[in-house]
């Protein structure tokens, strides 16, 4: 049987094979955008880190120096309870802020929305997501099946136009 004997596809076969043509395209757009958002999330930790060593380290150096004058003024003028407690609040938030910034230092690092590598017997690109595929989007041998048995009617459809 040759491709000029199939049967003319039904408007339902080709409506079918235009979805499928179209969720294959949707598909890779997401593929795309999910990869961009990896790189950008990747990239804003990076800014992160940078950030809270410079800005950060400041933060942190500024709030101890508040905290030294206001305890020296304190200890100049020992009756005068509004300076203590400025002195005790400035050395809580120098002590908060290299807390924190220590905190940050030893978090460990969130890891990226997918890791791409390659395949080593087949050279394709091998995708390893963050999540599991929820039960609809896992690419089972069936679905895989399905998908491939779609796209073949898809083809058999446009040859005969």
């Amino acid at each position: 049987m040759t491709d000029r004997e199939l049967p003319e596809p039904t408007p339902e076969e080709r409506e079918l094979s235009r979805k499928l043509r179209e969720l294959a395209e949707l598909e890779e757009s997401l593929a795309g955008r999910e990869l961009a958002l990896a790189t950008l999330e990747a990239e804003l930790h990076v800014f992160q880190v940078q950030y809270l060593e410079t800005v950060g380290r400041l933060y942190a150096d500024l709030d101890e120096i508040e905290a030294e004058i206001a305890e020296r003024e304190a200890f100049r003028d020992p009756g005068n309870t509004a300076l203590i407690e400025r002195a005790e609040a400035a050395r809580s938030r120098a002590e908060g802020s290299a807390d924190a910034l220590d905190a940050a230092r030893d978090e460990e690092p969130e890891s990226p929305a997918a890791v791409i590598t390659k395949d080593r017997k087949t050279g394709l690109p091998l995708i390893e997501c963050k999540r599991n595929a929820l039960p609809q989007e896992e690419l089972t041998p069936e679905r895989v099946a399905d998908i491939l048995l779609s796209q073949e009617v898809g083809w058999h459809v446009e040859a005969g136009r």
